[in-house]
C-alpha cells in the first residue's frame, strides 16, 4: 500500500514561489498477503471480466463433452460389437475354409479389402508425410505451451509471451518433425528421401514466413507509420529457423530412416482392388463438411475469447479451460476420422490415407468462416486491416488444420492397424 504526502508538513509547510515545482513523495507499507505470486494478477483479470466468462467457458467446456461422449458411444458400438461380432465370424469361416460371405455381408465387406487397406497412397505421399510430421511437432509444441502458461511460466499480461514459447517449443521440436516424416516415408517406399527431408524442413516455416513477409512488407510500402516488427525481430525468428530448427529437422530424419517402416498386420496384393461407387455421405465433400462440424462445435465459444484476446488487446488467463477444449477438440477430430474410416472399409473403399487427414482438416475452414464472421466487430478504419487480419487468420487456421489432420491420421492408422490385427487373412 502506498500513502501520497508533500515534502514538508502542517507545522513546517514547504515554501512555494510562481512557476516553482510542488515535490511530492510516497511511503509504502509492505503488508503479507496469503495470494501466490503467480496469482497476483487475478483480481484485476476477473474484476475485468466479471463472472460472466466462467460460466460461458462451462457451457464450452460441456458442449464439448457433449459431443466428445456422442462420438465416443459410436466408437464404441463400433469396436465392442460390430467389430467383435465380425472378427469372431470370420475366424469361425477361417477355420471352415469357406469362400462365403454369411449373412451379415454388408456388415463385414472391410474385411475383403485386407491385401489393399495398407496400399500406400498413390497421389502426394511425399506431401502427406511433410504435413504429418509438421502435425507432430505442431501438437507438442502447443500442448507444451498451454501447459507452461497454466502452471505460471507464461504470464497472461506480458503480450507476446505465449507466441514467443510457441515458436521456441516449435523450433526445440523439430527433431520430431523429421523422425515420423521420416520412418512414415519409408514405409510408403519412397525413394527420395533427401526431397522428403528437405520438404519438411522448410515447407511450414517458410510459407509462414513468406506470409508474415509479404504481409509485413505490403502493411510498410502503403502505411506511415507502419505497424512492422522490428528488423531484429525479423532476423532472430529467420535465424532460429535455419540455426535451430533445420538442423533438428535433418538429424530427426537421419534418425527416422535409420528405424524399420511401420509394420502392418497384412500385406499388399500386386493389383488393387476395384473399388465401387460409393453412397453420397461418404462423397469426399460431403463427408468432410459434415466431419469438420463437430470439432469446430466443440471450440467456437473458446475460439471467441481467444480471437478477442488478440484482436481486441483484452487478456486471455484461463489457460486450463483452453487445455480442455483443446483437447476436446482433438479427441473429436480423431474420433470422426475412425468412424469416416470405419464406414468407408465397409462401402469397400480402402483410400483411407488422404481421407483421415482431410476430413478433421475441414475444421481449419470453418474457423476461417468464422473469422469472417468475427471481423464484423472490428473497427476497421483503412484497407491495412483488411491484409493484416486476414492474412494472420489464414496463418492460423492453416496450423489448425495439419493440427486436426494429423490428429485424425494418427487415430485411423491405429484403428485400422488394430482391426485388420484381429484377423488373418488367407
Amino acid at each position: 500500500q502506498a500513502r501520497k504526502r508533500a515534502f514538508g508538513s502542517a507545522q513546517k509547510p514547504q515554501r512555494l514561489s510562481v512557476g516553482g515545482k510542488v515535490l511530492f513523495s510516497y511511503d509504502v507499507e509492505w503488508l503479507p498477503s496469503e495470494v501466490t505470486w503467480a496469482s497476483r494478477y487475478d483480481v484485476y483479470l476477473h474484476a475485468a471480466s466479471g463472472n460472466l466468462p466462467d460460466a460461458v467457458h462451462w457451457f464450452s467446456i460441456t458442449n464439448s463433452l457433449a459431443v466428445a461422449l456422442a462420438l465416443s458411444a459410436v466408437i464404441a458400438f463400433i469396436l465392442i460389437r460390430a467389430l467383435r461380432r465380425d472378427i469372431s465370424k470370420i475366424r469361425e469361416e477361417q477355420f471352415l475354409e469357406s469362400g462365403l460371405i454369411g449373412t451379415d455381408e454388408d456388415q463385414r465387406l472391410w474385411r475383403l479389402l485386407a491385401k489393399d487397406v495398407f496400399r500406400p497412397p498413390k497421389a502426394n505421399k511425399l506431401m502427406l508425410c511433410v504435413v504429418v510430421g509438421t502435425g507432430s511437432q505442431m501438437l507438442l509444441s502447443i500442448f507444451a505451451t498451454i501447459v507452461f502458461a497454466f502452471i505460471g511460466f507464461l504470464s497472461p499480461q506480458s503480450r507476446g509471451s505465449v507466441l514467443v514459447g510457441i515458436v521456441l517449443l516449435y523450433a526445440l521440436s523439430g527433431m520430431l518433425s523429421g523422425f515420423v516424416s521420416a520412418r512414415l516415408y519409408k514405409t510408403f517406399r519412397g525413394t527420395q528421401w533427401r526431397r522428403c527431408s528437405f520438404a519438411v524442413a522448410t515447407f511450414f516455416p517458410g510459407l509462414m514466413i513468406l506470409l508474415f513477409a509479404a504481409l509485413e512488407t505490403i502493411v510498410v510500402m502503403h502505411q506511415r507509420p507502419a505497424p512492422a516488427l522490428p528488423f531484429v525481430a525479423t532476423a532472430m525468428l529467420i535465424a532460429t529457423w535455419l540455426f535451430v530448427y533445420v538442423p533438428l529437422c535433418f538429424a530427426g530424419s537421419y534418425l527416422g530412416y535409420q528405424k524399420p517402416p511401420f509394420e502392418f498386420p497384412q500385406s499388399t496384393n500386386r493389383i488393387a482392388r476395384a473399388i465401387p461407387e460409393q453412397p453420397f455421405l461418404l462423397k469426399p465433400h460431403v463427408a468432410y463438411a459434415i466431419l469438420g462440424i463437430l470439432p469446430f462445435a466443440a471450440c467456437f465459444i473458446e475460439l471467441f475469447f481467444i480471437m478477442s484476446s488478440v484482436w481486441l488487446g483484452q487478456t486471455y488467463y484461463v489457460f486450463g479451460f483452453l487445455l480442455l477444449v483443446t483437447t476436446l477438440m482433438l479427441l473429436m477430430c480423431a474420433e470422426g476420422a475412425i468412424v469416416l474410416t470405419y464406414f468407408s472399409l465397409c462401402a469397400e473403399d480402402y483410400r483411407w490415407w488422404w481421407r483421415s487427414f482431410l476430413g478433421p482438416a475441414t475444421v481449419g475452414l470453418y474457423v476461417l468462416a468464422y473469422s469472417v464472421f468475427y471481423f464484423q466487430r472490428l473497427q476497421v478504419h483503412n484497407w491495412a486491416t483488411y491484409v493484416l487480419y486476414f492474412g494472420y487468420m489464414l496463418m492460423g487456421c492453416t496450423a489448425v488444420s495439419i493440427m486436426a489432420g494429423t490428429s485424425g491420421f494418427l487415430a485411423c492408422l491405429w484403428f485400422v492397424r488394430f482391426i485388420y490385427g484381429a484377423i488373418k487373412a488367407d
